[in-house]
């Protein structure tokens, strides 16, 4: 187009054409030069300008990416620890019911020690003072030996299924006086459970035992 220009120019100069005839024929190129060409021409200017990237936008992207995946691991770890707790409650219920079949109330007391307390000592019997196998290991620190405690309270709870008062806790002195006292809440709710039959069947004996019946004989 600027060589078209130049030669129009020329032209001009030469006296072979007026200074009107001139502008005509440059406004002719400048009309040819914006059609359908002069499109292809910028648009495939556009196509190879390059392309601002905006980096806020990008960093946007990159956190919403990273919440979802965090917020998806958040979602198994969760799962996974309620999975884990009902699977251990389970088994535990299990191994519960089959200790209650197998074993006697001292050695579930004995078991409760040894695995949920954790004493110190394993070598013990009935006659052994509590505070031998739970302050075995001396120590300056208060609160280990009332976790210890809290253990024991705890864990008789879960394996004998009754609740035990913390006062209760303070007044056992040694192994014994824990299957005595554990002993007589299950018994006494076996007792109390079968009263109501006994009563019964003492009402129906004493209809038939007591005093003689106003009827002739």
């Amino acid at each position: 187009m600027n060589e078209e220009v130049s030669r129009i120019l020329q032209m001009l100069e030469a006296g072979k054409i007026n200074a009107g005839e001139a502008e005509r024929l440059i406004r002719a190129l400048g009309d040819a030069g914006s059609g359908p060409r002069a499109e292809e021409a910028a648009s495939s200017e556009e196509s190879v300008r390059p392309v601002c990237l905006n980096p806020f936008r990008d960093l946007q992207e990159l956190f919403r990416i990273a919440g979802e995946m965090q917020a998806r691991a958040v979602r198994r770890q969760s799962r996974w620890a309620h999975w884990r707790h009902y699977r251990w409650t389970r088994q535990e219920a299990e191994a519960r019911g089959k200790r209650a079949e197998t074993m006697d109330t001292a050695e579930r007391v004995r078991f409760v020690l040894t695995d949920r307390v954790v004493v110190d000592r394993q070598d013990f019997d009935g006659n052994t003072p509590l505070s031998d196998l739970i302050h075995a290991s001396q120590s300056g620190w208060e609160r280990p030996r009332r976790i210890a405690w809290d253990n024991l309270r705890y864990g008789l709870e879960d394996e004998f299924q009754i609740e035990i008062p913390a006062d209760d806790v303070d007044k056992w002195d040694t192994v014994q006086a824990i299957v005595g006292y554990v002993g007589g809440r299950v018994g006494g709710a076996h007792t109390s459970a079968a009263k109501p039959e006994e009563s019964a069947k003492t009402k129906s004996g004493k209809g038939k035992t007591g005093a003689p019946s106003s009827q002739p004989a």
